[in-house]
This record gives structure tokens, sequence and C-alpha cells, in this order.
């Protein structure tokens, strides 16, 4: 099983840490100074439920309250991230970083950033994560968190060939 956590003896399960990966990029944008953070993702499932943990840890650890009007749900695409950044940064309560569950919706979560006249990431930080190829089109290059598919792919395939020999 790649990339979802689950549990059994007879099941090889090869994951990124969800939790830590989320947890390390708000650490690193606590330890910038940055202190009005918001999450983003998809639907409460419990990768998601994970990384929104590792976000709430990372606040505990700088002494910071996280509360859940820091998370917003619902978000999938780069009109979905448009949609938010437009609605966040017209109000008084201005962000300065976001992290968002994909690279599609921090794309639109910059478009609408730049539109606002915020400079990235002077101004806010924006955090993506999926490493897909649509962070490299923007400007600046979205910062994003990389799943590592071709570790997992690699690890996934020694496992296969040492279980088809027996070992």
């Amino acid at each position: 099983i790649c990339n979802e956590a689950m549990d059994g003896e007879f099941l090889d399960v090869f994951r990124l840490d969800e939790e830590d990966a989320v947890f390390q990029a708000t650490a690193y944008l606590l330890s910038k100074g940055r202190r009005h953070l918001f999450f983003c993702m998809d639907q409460l499932t419990p990768l998601q439920e994970r990384r929104w943990r590792g976000f709430q840890l990372a606040h505990q650890q700088f002494g910071l309250a996280c509360t859940k009007a820091q998370c917003y749900t619902g978000l999938v695409t780069m009109e979905d991230g448009y949609s938010l950044g437009e609605q966040l940064f017209t109000s008084d309560y201005l962000p300065d970083g976001m992290i968002a569950g994909s690279d599609f919706v921090a794309t639109g979560l910059l478009k609408a950033a730049q539109q606002k006249g915020i400079s990235v990431p002077h101004d806010m930080s924006i955090i993506g994560f999926d490493n897909h190829p649509v962070g490299l089109m923007t400007n600046p290059e979205l910062s994003t968190l990389s799943n590592c598919i071709p570790d997992m792919v690699r690890d996934v395939t020694e496992c296969l060939t040492r279980r088809l020999k027996g070992m």
C-alpha cells in the first residue's frame, strides 16, 4: 500500500509522514517570524487530519495558539485557492503564511495574493503540497512539500522483489 496509513500484519505500507512534513513546514514559517498562518485542505480525511495535527503541533512547540479558524476545508482546485485568497486577502486579518494541501490550491492563493498587491514571499509565504509541475509555472516558483514518490516506488519495488524471492 502506498501513501496510505493502514495497519495489518500482512501489509507493507510505504508513505510520507504527512504530519511531520507539515510540522516541519509550519515550524519553518514560524521560525521566520510568521505568526498568522492558515492551513488549507480538501476534505477532513485521516491523511488531512495528520497534516492538520502537524500544523497544530508546530504552533504548540512555539507556544502559539492554533484554532479551527485557521483551517479551511473543501479546497481542491486552483479556482478554490483563488476564491479563498480573494476572500482572505481583503479582510482585516491578513495571513502572513499559508500551507495548502495541494500545489493547485497554493497556485490559486498565489495568484490572488499577487492581484491584491501582496508580495510573495516578502509579505506572505505560501507552501503547496505534492511538488506538481504547475508550481514551476508560477512567479515566483511555488514552494512545495514533496511526497517523495520516486523513493516510495523504489522502496515498494525492492520490497516486492524480496517478497517474491520469499525473503
